[in-house]
């Protein structure tokens, strides 16, 4: 399973752009995917402790685990 992670809290940013070509493309190539978009889905801010703790940074942390590869678009 390759990981797209979107990184831009702009809805029509480029960087959202490219990382939705990329699963289109993945798609096209019949690769399983995944998608995290910060957008959509917070992270806290990083303490070093608590925010690990959160829902969204343990789903993240899932998923980081479970792919073969990342993509972030940035």
């Amino acid at each position: 399973m390759i990981l797209v992670i979107s990184s831009s809290l702009h809805p029509d940013s480029r960087s959202r752009v490219l990382a939705r070509s990329c699963l289109d493309r993945l798609a096209e190539l019949d690769e399983q995917t995944s998608f995290f978009d910060l957008a959509e889905s917070t992270l806290p801010p990083c303490d070093g402790a608590t925010a690990y703790g959160d829902p969204n940074a343990k789903a993240l942390g899932q998923a980081i685990q479970a792919a073969d590869g990342i993509l972030i678009a940035s």
